[in-house]
């Protein structure tokens, strides 16, 4: 029989594709993909590991690891080869996040005509404010869908990933690090002494670790190394891993402070809006 004509198995799909790829595409972007893994846990009470399905290749250490260009850390800043090696979930993240700023307008917008329809109840329309109704509770379940998905990819699509290579590439560097340690210690064989009455005496490697002075200065290079490398993969990796997650919330904040800036030139006018420019700007300068 063919291999070739035999379809792979869910293990092996998973290897290759996230599980979330593997379903329909409104069990996808509605997060229903996790339903059996819970429904699962709530019967046994509890998950096990053999429970947990694989990871895929986008979120799988060895993988981040072999695609991750480590060698270019040297050469250009860290925050340059995250964004060029990442650079599709950023556009992605800042799309999402563009998006859901927009949307998040909507609400106010249709309150706002909403109160104007019942300003006047001579002149009530029933159509348009039911349909100002409707689209308020539309718009307001969008944007929290869009504020959902926009978590999803900056934290499991690109915070992970980002924080998953990271840890890969500094535990390699820490591996290669020992094994120069020991190479090194082995270049330099013990030498060995002449004692006062002409018999050899104990070899000076020998004599050095028998000293507890020695053995403290000798210990404490390797001591700073193993901190330093803790204190990256324990403090370093996890805000630049902190970072990559929540950058878009200084998108989204120029966003909606432009918006907000246009809405207050419609409704006050350029002159006024002006006037409140030159007072923000005063004050600022007496703080100064």
């Amino acid at each position: 029989m063919d291999n070739s004509l035999v379809p792979p198995s869910q293990g092996e799909l998973l290897l290759l594709f996230p599980i979330e790829h593997l379903g329909t595409d409104r069990s996808r972007y509605t997060f229903a993909w996790i339903r059996p893994l819970l429904d699962q846990a709530r019967k046994s009470r509890g998950l096990e590991y053999d429970d947990l399905p694989a990871l895929g290749h986008a979120t799988r250490s060895q993988d981040l690891d072999a695609a991750f260009p480590s060698n270019e850390v040297t050469i250009r800043p860290l925050w340059r080869v995250i964004v060029s090696h990442h650079f599709a979930r950023v556009c992605q993240q800042w799309f999402v996040a563009a998006v859901e700023s927009l949307i998040s307008v909507i609400p106010a917008v249709c309150m706002w005509k909403l109160l104007l329809a019942l300003e006047n109840p001579a002149s009530l329309d029933p159509t348009a404010v039911w349909l100002w109704v409707i689209s308020l509770a539309l718009s307001k379940i969008l944007r929290v869908g869009l504020e959902n998905w926009l978590e999803w990819i900056s934290f499991a699509m690109f915070a992970m990933p980002v924080r998953s290579q990271l840890s890969a590439a500094i535990f390699a560097k820490s591996l290669r690090m020992v094994t120069v340690q020991a190479d090194t210690s082995e270049l330099h064989p013990a030498k060995e002494e002449l004692s006062d009455d002409g018999g050899e005496s104990e070899p000076l490697l020998a004599q050095k670790t028998d000293d507890p002075k020695m053995q403290a200065e000798d210990e404490e290079p390797a001591d700073t190394a193993a901190k330093g490398i803790i204190n990256l993969l324990g403090v370093d990796v996890q805000r630049v891993s902190d970072f990559c997650g929540y950058n878009q919330d200084l998108f989204r904040g120029v966003v909606k402070v432009a918006i907000a800036a246009g809405f207050l030139v419609k409704l006050l006018g350029w002159w006024r809006y002006l006037h409140l420019a030159v007072i923000l700007v005063k004050s600022m300068l007496t703080l100064v």
